[in-house]
């Protein structure tokens, strides 16, 4: 490490690569002043805990002597969170409400003790022993970010911080070296001969960016996959019951018991509104972002097939909105040959046209379901964001299936169950 410059200055300053282009003009005074330069400075921590932000400038020349560093720290200053900022503000307020709630009850002391008041009723009494003033009578909690405005750390979720840092800066000198016997004097390399932070102002909110939260609706699928597969799938109800002979021309029952929201029954859609946290960056900043979301679990109609080995696939209440279990077992009208209460039991059957031999033939049922999401979150902007999706879950379609059944050619006394 080399002395004091032994050498002319060569003229120029020595200016950190990124300044702005006043020169010289303090901008919070307008005077001239120190240098300064405006930096971005790098952020580190958590917005929900709180972060740090620090800076350095970088020199042109090395700083000091030939083999100085070209780096200069900017000393790290702590940013509050917003939630800090308010609970500062509040303890503030709850202070000047402590004093004037003080000086009210002295009046009311006083006042008393002068024999002021005569046989005041009871709700005077209540009211001169209530306080009467409280933190939010002179606090008002902190706003959505204005550029410009001292940074809080909340406020990294959607915006940058700039920082003015004044520093002293030197000049552009080089070493004389050598001196020779009949010549000029021989210098070393050019060094910027001083530069330091004289000072830095609090970090500002200077643009806006984008907070981008990686995986988001993976994250929100999540949630809506752990409650789709929260549902029972349950089962067929068949009447004749599961593996039962049937008969051609009698109505085959069946209805669906389980816990997912088919058809348009209660609960369907089914729709559950929660809480929703994720986290994402800013920048390089974490960040939280809250809001709610808005699941709902839609069915699409369940799909009958019953296998009628004549290739009949006539099924009354195909794409019923309720396939619920049957009620009870039709009845046979000899007079018109019909079964004129199999809807009112049956809320879907079919009325086989072909024989099945044992082990008989299976009775299925398949639905789709689809999981629509919406909500909204706001990442500390003015304006929250709102998303809207929908998705087929991965083991969408449901199958069910029931039987074999067989089926047999009726009686020649039609089939009625309890004759």
């Amino acid at each position: 490490m080399l002395g004091p410059s032994t050498g002319p200055p060569l003229g120029s300053k020595c200016i950190a690569t990124e300044q702005l282009p006043s020169g010289t003009t303090d901008p919070t005074g307008g005077a001239p002043s120190h240098e300064y330069v405006s930096l971005a400075p790098a952020v580190s921590g958590n917005p929900e805990t709180g972060v740090t932000a620090s800076g350095t400038i970088r020199s042109p020349l090395p700083i000091g002597s030939p083999t100085g560093p070209y780096d200069v720290a900017v000393p790290p200053e702590p940013v509050k969170t917003a939630a800090q900022l308010n609970a500062d503000a509040a303890a503030e307020a709850q202070g000047i409400a402590d004093q004037f709630n003080a000086y009210q009850q002295q009046q009311i002391a006083d006042a008393t003790s002068a024999r002021a008041f005569e046989n005041p009723s009871a709700a005077i009494e209540a009211l001169l022993s209530t306080a009467q003033y409280t933190a939010a009578n002179f606090y008002m909690p902190v706003g959505p970010p204005v550029p410009g405005m001292q940074a809080a750390s909340e406020d990294a979720t959607t915006w940058t911080f700039r920082e003015l840092v004044y520093v002293e800066v030197g000049r552009v000198v080089h070493d004389q070296i050598n001196v020779g016997q009949a010549g000029p004097p021989t210098y070393g390399p050019e060094y910027c001969s001083g530069l330091k932070v004289a000072g830095a102002d609090t970090p500002y909110l200077h643009t806006q960016v984008t907070t981008t939260v990686p995986a988001f609706t993976a994250q929100v699928n999540h949630i809506a996959n752990a409650l789709w597969h929260s549902f029972r799938r349950g089962a067929i109800v068949s009447e004749p019951p599961n593996g039962s002979p049937t008969y051609v021309g009698m109505p085959t029952c069946v209805g669906l018991d389980t816990g997912l929201p088919t058809g348009s029954g209660t609960p369907n859609p089914f729709t559950l509104t929660l809480p929703l946290t994720l986290h994402g960056i800013a920048g390089a900043l974490p960040v939280a972002v809250s809001g709610r979301v808005a699941v709902s679990i839609v069915a699409d109609g369940a799909h009958w097939d019953f296998h009628d080995p004549s290739g009949d696939s006539t099924v009354h209440g195909q794409g019923s909105a309720d396939p619920s279990p049957p009620t009870g077992t039709p009845t046979f009208d000899a007079a018109t040959g019909t079964w004129p209460d199999a809807a009112a039991e049956c809320t879907v059957y079919h009325q086989y046209r072909g024989l099945a031999a044992a082990p008989g033939v299976m009775v299925t049922a398949i639905e789709h379901f689809h999981i629509e999401v919406s909500g909204v979150y706001s990442t500390g902007a003015a304006a929250p964001v709102t998303f809207a999706y929908a998705y087929e879950p991965p083991d969408s379609p449901v199958t069910w299936a029931s039987g074999p059944y067989p089926v047999y050619q009726i009686e020649a006394v039609p089939y009625a169950p309890g004759t």
